[in-house]
């Protein structure tokens, strides 16, 4: 992309995405490095599973969140957890109002 484009563009994208661009730039052509997209989802391991799911309920309008990061004060990756993960243990919450609602239609 010519140097006059690339500056456009890059003064168009979110600040994030600017950043993740120009870090990318510094890997060579071709390698994974010129891949990487910013990180969304990264939580503290002290948050709970709760806290974490309301965050990412207003993420996922926004953008696909395959994987949660943990990450320590500093930033650093501790752990990634998969979505799945968190559906597979999370506990399922019933509603005793939905099942009350829906027998009443009957």
């Amino acid at each position: 992309m010519p140097v006059e484009s690339r500056g456009r563009a890059l003064a168009a994208a979110p600040d994030e995405v600017s950043r993740q661009w120009q870090r990318n730039a510094l890997y060579e052509q071709g390698s994974v490095g010129r891949m990487m997209e910013p990180v969304i989802g990264a939580y503290p391991p002290e948050q709970s599973v709760g806290d974490t799911i309301e965050s990412l309920r207003e993420l996922v309008k926004m953008a696909l969140i395959t994987y949660i990061y943990v990450v320590d004060r500093s930033e650093r990756l501790l752990c990634i957890v998969t979505m799945r993960e968190v559906i597979r243990w999370t506990p399922v919450r019933t509603s005793s109002r939905r099942s009350s609602s829906s027998s009443r239609r009957t």
